[in-house]
């Protein structure tokens, strides 16, 4: 959850401004009278929390949950016991 706590930290604004927008949409197809202007709002309201959550997923799956960090492929080729000071250049 390190990097994804960041992604909120840094995008705070974006989500707590998306989800203001959300909740509006939603109360103001309570007050508007046509149909097709109620679904469509709503279903905006709906895909706007659905954007937010899922981006959220995404980086948790791609960052906290992946060994992407974990440098796997290097076990054989460096010691990491050993090594003090490390610049990894990976193309």
């Amino acid at each position: 959850m390190k990097i994804t706590k960041l992604v909120v930290l840094f995008n705070y604004q974006k989500i707590l401004l998306g989800f203001i927008i959300s909740v509006l949409l939603f109360g103001l197809s309570f007050w508007i009278n046509s149909a097709p202007i109620i679904l469509i709002l709503r279903v905006l309201s709906g895909l706007i929390i659905l954007n937010i959550f899922a981006s959220l997923l995404a980086s948790y799956i791609l960052y906290d949950n992946s060994d992407l960090y974990e440098l796997n492929n290097l076990k054989g080729i460096v010691d990491w016991n050993k090594t003090e000071n490390v610049i990894l250049v990976q193309f």
